[in-house]
């Protein structure tokens, strides 16, 4: 009976082991999404998320203007889409490709997207592809932003902030 009862431990011991080091393989990114109008927050946005070859969207409502927090998987090309009513939309990129899905903690980066009402004679066409990309660096351990990209659609970035600023 004492040999029946050890093994039997030892069976569960073993199963809580493999649960265990089974829930490290899974770490996730917690992208913390705020959209704003003029650094004011903004109500009744809709978050458009889709994930490169997958023909499936996700329509997120953001009712208020409060964060809205995301989980995203390891692996995978994100592409968010922000909209609101009356205002011109903009986008990001974000890249799960490389994570470390074995870290013991989730991943968190923050997003801060500022949208413009539409006005008539601006040419919002660079808007059009993501206005940034955020990736994870296997050098730094985290989710940085894709600073090349960056530096490719400064120049038309500026252009449009110009054109505004003349409105």
């Amino acid at each position: 009976m004492k040999k029946i009862t050890k093994n039997i431990v030892l069976i569960i011991a073993f199963f809580n082991s493999i649960v265990a080091f089974a829930q490290t393989k899974n770490a996730k990114l917690d992208l913390s999404v705020k959209v704003y109008e003029n650094s004011k927050p903004l109500a009744n946005v809709l978050i458009v998320q889709s994930v490169l070859n997958n023909k499936d969207t996700l329509v997120i409502e953001v009712p208020s203007d409060k964060a809205t927090n995301l989980q995203l998987d390891a692996n995978k090309v994100y592409t968010f889409k922000f909209e609101c009513k009356g205002y011109v939309s903009k986008s990001i990129e974000v890249s799960t490709m490389g994570m470390n899905t074995e870290a013991a903690k989730n991943y968190f980066y923050p997003i801060a997207i500022n949208l413009f009402k539409e006005l008539k004679g601006i040419d919002v066409s660079v808007l059009k592809k993501p206005i940034g990309r955020v990736m994870f660096s296997n050098e730094k351990k985290e989710f940085v932003d894709d600073t090349q990209y960056a530096k490719s659609i400064a120049q038309q970035l500026e252009k449009l902030q110009k054109e505004l600023e003349k409105k």
